[in-house]
């Protein structure tokens, strides 16, 4: 399975932009570019018809063969927080107290994940345009 970007195309994504020096940091750009790729499948609900039934990704859609540029970036942004942050991991919290030893913590009971700063609203403003909703 192939990624939405290759790590050339995330290479000059990364370096037009201040993200650069994060990137070039990055050892398993991909993986992360395939995570990222597979959250965008998962994540997101798109208008239109994959060009292949049997395609295993979203994209291409509706009998192109390309890649929208949208989709492009934003699986270069979410390899670059997928670094950072585990798309795909389970936000459910088991426990609301831990203790070891002598030191205690204590959950606030949110099991919402949230990046919290504004970089998911990004790739949401990046892809609304290619979104079931947006039609």
């Amino acid at each position: 399975m192939t990624a939405y970007a290759t790590i050339e195309q995330a290479d000059l994504y990364h370096a037009a932009r201040t993200s650069a020096s994060a990137w070039s940091l990055v050892s398993n750009k991909e993986a992360l570019l395939l995570v990222a790729s597979d959250y965008i499948d998962v994540a997101y609900s798109f208008a239109g018809q994959k060009t292949d039934p049997m395609q295993q990704r979203q994209f291409p859609r509706n009998g192109s063969q390309e890649i929208p540029w949208q989709v492009m970036h934003a699986a270069c942004v979410l390899a670059l927080i997928g670094n950072e942050v585990d798309l795909m991991g389970n936000t459910e919290r088991d426990e609301k107290r831990v203790t070891v030893g002598e030191i205690t913590v204590e959950y606030d009971g949110s099991n919402t994940f949230s990046w919290g700063d504004g970089r998911n609203r990004y790739v949401d403003m990046l892809l609304r345009d290619l979104l079931a909703s947006a039609n």
